[in-house]
């Protein structure tokens, strides 16, 4: 059936299947009617194609992919493809960043012993505000028009100095308005906490984002 599959693949085309792929380190994955294709070449543009059990076939038209992370439905009784609007992708994808943020740096902030009480409403309002900052840079420049080849990689390498100068802002904003321990202490766990969530997101977002798209869009039916 493999072998069928692959001899439906136009001229010019490479196949991006479980069993191998050409792009560099390409990485495909699936279950539950989910698929996801990732990597660090990941293709710009691409096709998909289904063959059933009986042998039909269906190939949609070239699509591309708008920006780092993005999706599709196919809806096979009616063998057509329909893409997640921009707006919820771009939405989606913030909504990712703001929630992994606050929960990671949220426990490091019990970590270092800080009363919650006294020190939520300036630990909300300085990542309210530092996250939607990065979410506009995000969203104008890295996520809407990607990086090229190698994303996520120079994904990351990008967001390193960025999230640096957020890091320092923090800690200066934390050191004027925590309460309960020393201007240090609250120094300190600016760059711990912006440090951990950077590692956390990196190795997690992925995660959180496809079940997003589980929920909200592949959920709504839309």
């Amino acid at each position: 059936m493999l072998d069928g599959l692959r001899s439906e693949i136009p001229e010019g085309w490479e196949p991006c299947t479980m069993e191998n792929s050409s792009q560099l380190f390409l990485h495909v994955s699936g279950k539950d009617d989910v698929h996801r294709f990732s990597g660090l070449d990941t293709p710009r543009k691409f096709r998909i194609i289904i063959m059933t059990g009986s042998g039909e076939v269906w190939s949609s038209d070239t699509m591309e992919r708008r920006v780092l992370q993005d999706a599709v439905t196919v809806d096979w009784a009616r063998k057509s493809v329909s893409v997640m609007p921009l707006w919820l992708v771009v939405a989606l994808q913030t909504l990712v960043t703001l929630l992994l943020t606050l929960l990671v740096e949220g426990l490091v902030l019990l970590a270092f012993r800080f009363d919650w009480k006294k020190n939520w409403k300036p630990f909300l309002l300085v990542n309210l505000v530092t996250q939607g900052a990065l979410a506009l840079f995000l969203g104008t420049h890295i996520v809407r028009s990607g990086v090229g080849s190698y994303g996520m990689i120079l994904y990351s390498i990008l967001l390193l100095p960025i999230e640096g100068v957020i890091a320092f802002v923090e800690a200066v904003l934390y050191a004027r308005f925590f309460q309960g321990h020393s201007a240090g202490r609250a120094f300190a766990y600016g760059l711990t906490a912006n440090a951990v969530s950077y590692l956390v997101g990196l190795a997690a977002v992925q995660m959180v984002w496809e079940q997003l798209v589980r929920v909200l869009w592949l959920g709504s039916g839309m």
